[in-house]
């Protein structure tokens, strides 16, 4: 079974390749944009042989916020998310009116 710690640092490189800042569980109200925020949330599967966890699947998201529209980075982060992670999705795209952004939100899991 990988290391909780080793699965998270593994996805926060890869993210920090990224032309923008990446920030763990949460970011400031006046965060430059674009930005990611990025969390581990759960084990999303988990697997025992003779009573022993053998294998846990962790799962987190990603957000995105930029105000560009068709921005790049969002390539990117799919393409890092295909890199690192057993399975990805985009689950929400939307528009913050009041802070004038573009919310991108994958969930993901990654197996230990």
């Amino acid at each position: 079974m990988m290391s909780l710690v080793n699965i998270t640092k593994k996805l926060k490189e890869a993210l920090t390749n990224l032309d923008c800042d990446v920030i763990h569980y949460y970011a400031e109200p006046a965060q430059t944009v674009p930005y990611v925020v990025w969390a581990e949330t759960e084990e999303s599967e988990h697997f025992y042989i003779n009573n022993r966890k053998k294998e846990q699947v962790l799962g987190g998201y990603v957000e995105y916020y930029t105000q560009q529209e068709f921005d790049t980075n969002t390539d990117a982060i799919q393409s890092i998310l295909d890199a690192e992670c057993d399975t990805w999705e985009l689950n929400l795209v939307e528009y913050l009116d009041n802070e004038k952004l573009i919310r991108f939100i994958w969930h993901w899991s990654i197996r230990g």
